[in-house]
Parts: structure tokens; sequence; C-alpha cells
């Protein structure tokens, strides 16, 4: 089964951290935004946006929909003004320990098992 990151093996990574905190790569575009991690390839010009957050269990979906909703306005810049496909993926982990679906979704879209 295909997966995001079939089709070249140019792939590099940023991991946003809190005391080495990332520039997103102004080859794609030029912003402050800063998702958690940035997957890209210059060979396909393609961008994977993976944004993680840590609500409270039971506010799982109203998390995934704040930052979907943040980072529309970037994906929708970047397809507008670039020939960058981007995609986006947001993964919620409760802050009590439950792990959404989205963390399964992003995996398989990335081809882990």
């Amino acid at each position: 089964q295909s997966n995001l990151l079939d089709g070249t093996n140019d792939w590099q990574l940023l991991v946003d951290f809190m005391h080495a905190q990332i520039v997103f790569p102004p080859e794609i575009f030029y912003t402050n935004e800063r998702p958690d991690i940035i997957i890209w390839s210059n060979c396909l010009r393609k961008v994977i946006l993976v944004e993680l957050t840590c609500p409270a269990d039971e506010n799982i979906y109203e998390a995934r929909v704040r930052k979907e909703t943040k980072y529309l306005p970037l994906l929708t810049e970047i397809r507008r003004t670039t020939k960058w496909e981007v995609h986006l993926s947001t993964i919620e982990v409760g802050v009590r320990g439950c792990v959404g679906l989205s963390l399964k979704q992003c995996l398989s879209k990335l081809g882990l098992p």
C-alpha cells in the first residue's frame, strides 16, 4: 500500500523543541508557524506537517479541530502560492494516557505499522 513517503529518498525532518526551535523551511514557504514535525522532499515538492496536542482525554476531538483550524491558513497559502503538495496530520494524546485514533492514522499515512 502506498504512503506519503513513497517516491523518493531525499526526505528531511525537523522537530520543534522548546530549547531548539525550528524555522519553517523557507524553500517551501515563509512563515512564523512552527508545526511540531515537518517532513519534506525537495524532489517531490511535498511537505508533511505533524502537530501534537495533549488535551484532557475528554477533549481530544476539540483539540484536533483547534489544530486543524490553526493550520488551515498556512495549508491554504502553501497550496495557493507554491507548487508544493502539503499534508497535515494531527496527533492527540490525552494527558491521562488516552491515545487518539489520529496517531494510528498518522503513522499509517507515513507507512509505519
